[in-house]
């Protein structure tokens, strides 16, 4: 499918997209998180459910905690002296993170970081083994994937491999030692247990990169000619993405069943979902900063202009991105989030109001997109069978008496 509708975009069309942030019909940018310190790290599930970490005090890391974020309030889920970072959220609610309580890093000097879960209140030690574990990230059926810190340095940088927890027991997806001595690092995976990740050789000069993934026990390098590839997602549907250094901007490619295709050649840190959509952002030469962009059904939507860095996106499968924004060194957070079903005139709530611009999408539809041009008439498929028609129209007197 991506072979024939994605395109590639140069310098001179990204010129000339420069103008006010383009927010998609249906959605509004929020704010979530504002505080006088450093907030970063944001993860969305698919009920806009967010984790990320608030660093209190730049001058510890056992400062950082874990926050969660759930239909505009926020809870603080840790609150103690050790480093708390890298979260990550599935759909059941279920959260993980790396937790600093391991003994001392003798390269850092900070405890190394163990998995620990949490689910339903109880939080539950995952590692316990004296090196460090991190970036971690959690699907829906509760399965991990991370990296693991295997050895010092060694003169051209350290090793690490990638190790996967299915539920019962823990294993080694990768394996290298003192001769191959390769970092594996950046590991994303979907629902169905892919896993991809970026292996780097750093005792290379230059160092060099490569795309792996990893389906039923067979790794497979995705890539030969890139020049330094790195930070990949990956979709249900097998599909991968990630940002290669070969540009003065970078660019983003997409690999599709054995065919990598080009999607932009001025972006970088994409994440995608089911549905070809890809957050990521690029860097604005001319203001020096960045700016959080989305690629949806052949367009290109640039989120954010400001003066701000904008960074880290992530989008989920309604199509909601979360993404860090503002002061690099404090930065906030900012969601770009699904209006509420049945929210026909878009004012961010559903209620009466609703009901004739309701109709008026049912029974006219370019009458619907000329009267409220920012909405989006797919908010009144309430029944959620793909398409607004006369099936929602119980359903939506049902939403709107509770």
């Amino acid at each position: 499918m991506y072979r024939n509708v994605w395109t590639t975009v140069g310098l001179s069309v990204w010129l000339a997209l420069e103008a006010a942030a383009q927010i998609p019909p249906g959605y509004e940018v929020v704010q979530i998180a504002s505080e006088p310190y450093a907030e970063f790290g944001a993860r969305i599930n698919n009920r806009g459910q967010i984790v990320y970490v608030g660093w209190l005090d730049r001058s510890t890391r056992s400062s950082e905690e874990i926050f969660l974020y759930d239909n505009g309030t926020t809870i603080r889920l840790t609150n103690d002296n050790v480093q708390d970072v890298s979260p990550d959220i599935n759909d059941d609610g279920t959260i993980v993170w790396a937790r600093g309580i391991g003994p001392i890093d003798p390269i850092t000097g900070e405890p190394s970081q163990e998995i620990v879960i949490y689910r339903n209140g109880v939080l539950t030690r995952l590692t316990d083994n004296g090196v460090s574990d991190s970036r971690v990230s959690i699907n829906n059926r509760g399965e991990l994937v991370w990296r693991r810190y295997m050895g010092p340095p060694g003169g051209c940088g350290p090793f690490m491999d990638i190790y996967h927890y299915d539920g019962q027991r823990i294993r080694a997806i990768t394996t290298n030692g003192i001769p191959e001595q390769l970092a594996n690092q950046s590991a994303r995976f979907n629902e169905h247990g892919q896993i991809v990740w970026t292996q780097y050789d750093f005792c290379v000069n230059p160092w060099v990169s490569d795309i792996m993934l990893y389906d039923n026990g067979v790794t497979t390098q995705l890539t030969s000619t890139e020049i330094a590839p790195a930070s990949p997602d990956i979709d249900n549907l097998g599909r991968v993405a990630w940002f290669d250094r070969d540009t003065p901007f970078h660019s983003i490619k997409f690999w599709d069943n054995g065919v990598t295709t080009l999607l932009t050649n001025w972006g970088t840190g994409p994440s995608v979902n089911d549905l070809g959509q890809v957050a990521f952002h690029r860097w604005h030469d001319l203001t020096g900063n960045w700016q959080q962009w989305l690629y949806r059904d052949g367009t290109f939507w640039q989120l954010s202009n400001d003066p701000f860095w904008n960074f880290d996106g992530e989008i989920n499968q309604m199509g909601e991105v979360v993404w860090g924004y503002g002061d690099p060194i404090f930065p906030d957070i900012r969601l770009m989030r699904r209006l509420p079903r049945g929210d026909l005139n878009c004012d961010g709530v559903f209620n009466g109001a609703d009901i004739d611009p309701f109709f008026l999408a049912l029974g006219d539809p370019p009458g619907y997109a000329a009267a409220f041009p920012d909405c989006d008439s797919t908010l009144g498929d309430i029944n959620g069978d793909g398409s607004l028609n006369g099936g929602d129209i119980d359903p939506f007197f049902e939403l709107l008496g509770g």
